[in-house]
């Protein structure tokens, strides 16, 4: 009895050191804002992984607030050569849905690259427990000691309360500042948030991230999207290249707040050199509604300036290989 309770302190003092050895990064602290993807990041929130700054919480509905508290498609990325990275935070909410596993609710994703530009997932052990801790380990840096590259995707359908990323004492560290490329904005309902994805790097906003090498900004909200003047003014009040909307069903009776949408969007967004505004809305139609859906395959529709009520055949579409949505 004596030598198990020995080697269960020895354990517990060990992994204490193990964490009492490492260097702790937090977000919050950095000297400039580190998250991605966020609304007017510079603007005060009502949680710091909000996505939406504090002023919107009276100006839209309740659900989508509710839903903004959500860091679906939020990343940090920072710079390091430390061979184990362990990432530990809080949430505050159930970790897992009866239909959604908690890697996809909750949990995290790491991605780096090789020496020749190919991406690599990082497959960590993880724990759920009151804190939620991802440790990756044996990262290897192919004989060099170069700074690698990582960008860290947030819970996807979970409201993080705080973060800090820790790396080996002596590692290099350094959080990224934001993108000054323009992003490009996804509105949606919930395939835009993140369901049902087992990981929140297989959302398809951050599939879309990846291999676009680009900014996106999720504005999905799940069961939430119904094109009100609040959301579009917050949509056309970000400066991006590209818009994809996914919203929910609009009934017959709430017609005009699909062509309002279009038509203030197209008005109010501010203009950019550096690319084209399209609105990309793959569209289905039928006797009673006009739903939008982006689906899962390979096939983007591209959507110029149109009348809303115009939107009744199949648009212009630019074929994507199927290699895009693969992981």
């Amino acid at each position: 009895m004596n030598r198990i309770l020995s080697l269960l302190l020895v354990a517990i003092l060990s992994a204490t050191n193990l964490l009492a050895q490492r260097k702790w990064h937090n977000p919050q602290e950095a000297p400039y804002p580190v998250v991605q993807n966020r609304v007017q990041p510079d603007a005060p929130r009502e949680g710091f992984y909000h996505r939406l700054p504090a002023e919107q919480q009276s100006k839209v509905r309740g659900g989508v607030w509710h839903n903004s508290k959500h860091a679906a498609g939020e990343c940090i990325r920072f710079q390091s050569n430390a061979s184990d990275i362990i990432v530990r935070y809080t949430v505050k909410g159930h970790h897992a849905m009866a239909h959604m596993p908690a890697t996809g609710v909750s949990g995290i994703d790491l991605y780096t690259s090789d020496k020749d530009g190919n991406e690599i997932w990082l497959a960590g052990r993880f724990a759920f427990k009151d804190t939620i801790t991802y440790t990756f380990s044996g990262i290897e840096y192919e004989g060099d000691n170069r700074d690698h590259r990582y960008t860290l995707f947030l819970p996807l359908y979970n409201e993080v309360e705080w973060l800090s990323i820790g790396t080996n004492e002596k590692a290099t560290f350094s959080f990224e500042p934001l993108s000054a490329e323009l992003p490009i904005v996804a509105y949606g309902t919930s395939i835009c948030h993140g369901a049902c994805a087992s990981r929140p790097g297989m959302a398809w906003t951050n599939i879309l991230q990846r291999r676009m090498g680009r900014n996106v900004v999720n504005l999905g909200f799940s069961g939430n999207a119904l094109l009100e003047s609040a959301v579009i003014d917050i949509l056309a009040g970000i400066e991006g290249g590209h818009h994809q909307h996914d919203h929910g069903d609009i009934q017959e009776d709430e017609h005009q707040n699909g062509e309002d949408a279009v038509c203030l969007l197209h008005a109010m967004t501010p203009p950019s050199s550096s690319a084209p505004k399209r609105f990309m809305m793959p569209v289905q139609t039928n006797t009673s509604s006009i739903s939008t859906r982006l689906r899962a395959a390979p096939r983007l529709g591209l959507l110029p300036c149109l009348n809303w009520r115009s939107m009744t055949s199949p648009m212009s579409t630019v074929s994507v290989p199927p290699s895009f949505w693969e992981m």
